[in-house]
This record gives structure tokens, sequence and C-alpha cells, in this order.
């Protein structure tokens, strides 16, 4: 007779996602990425904390910025934009904060962060896999996608997800 064991259980970053950065958001997912090898030089440092690698985003962003311009002045033709998440997903800076985030989640969002946490770094649960499920506001884009005013489709990076695509999930025992 088979033995009866306690059934799977899981826990989702969710929205919060971001908040782990982008290395730790990326441990242990399963397929491996093709782009991983691509993208590991973009990738952050352990030791680099999230302010620094948002001042360092923001500083790519204003070198990018300036140089467009100056390509702007000397083509003078329609700019096309940049193409975001070209790189490899990034964390962008936009609000809320963590502690803003955090606030606005409800007790069963809460639950399942906290459900992810504890499972990744209690010895005595057995995480068994690692999923990612796309984020539910940019469907896994990274940005959002509108017309301005002039006409032209711009895309900023996703509120919910920062950029990030994608929402954590933990199976464990």
């Amino acid at each position: 007779m088979k033995r009866q064991t306690a059934s799977p259980h899981f826990g989702s970053y969710g929205s919060g996602t971001w908040t782990l950065g982008l290395e730790a958001a990326m441990k242990g997912l399963t397929p491996e990425d093709p782009n991983k090898k691509a993208d590991a030089a973009a990738k952050p440092t352990k030791d680099e904390s999230l302010e620094d690698r948002i001042k360092k985003l923001l500083e790519e962003k204003k070198k990018a910025q300036e140089e467009a311009q100056k390509k702007g002045k000397k083509g003078g033709g329609p700019q096309q934009p940049a193409k975001k998440m070209a790189s490899g997903p990034q964390i962008a800076d936009i609000p809320p904060t963590e502690e803003e985030w955090w606030a606005t989640l409800t007790v069963d969002e809460k639950t399942g962060y906290l459900t992810a946490w504890w499972a990744e770094h209690e010895p005595n649960a057995k995480v068994y896999r690692v999923d990612q499920t796309p984020c539910s506001a940019c469907s896994g884009l990274g940005s959002l996608r509108y017309v301005n005013p002039d006409g032209q489709e711009m895309a900023k990076p996703c509120p919910r997800c920062k950029g990030l695509q994608f929402d954590r999930v933990v199976r464990f025992h």
C-alpha cells in the first residue's frame, strides 16, 4: 500500500517578485532561458544594492536620451522609439516603493508572498520546482504600450512587475 503524503503546496511572490531583485527572481527557474548567457553581462553583481542598480539604470537611460537627441539634431528625421527590454529584463525605477506596495496588498496576496519566501528560506521545506507566470498587467511583455497625443506608439515600464515580466511561483512539500 502506498504511503499517503501531504499534497504539494505553493506560494507566489505575485506582484512583489520585483522586490527580490533580478538575480534572486531568476534563481532556479526552469526551463533554462537560452538568452541567459547573453544577459549575464547585464545582470547585477551580488553585492550591488537595488538603489545602485536603479542609479545605474537611470544613468544609462539618461545617456541613451542624450545620444538620441544628438542623433535627432544631426539626422533631422523622425526618431524611432528605442525598444525596451531588448537586452533582457531589468527592474525599472517606477512607483510604488516596496513599503507603499506592501500597504496596498490584500491579506491573501501578503499570505502568498510570505509563504513563497518562507518555503525558500525554511530548511525543512522541500522546494521541488520554481516556476514563472506572466505578469497579469502586461502579459509578460514588461511594458505597457500606448499611443501618445502625436499618434506615436510608446511603451512605459509595467507598474506591476516593473519590467521584470513575470511572477515567481514556488512549489514545495
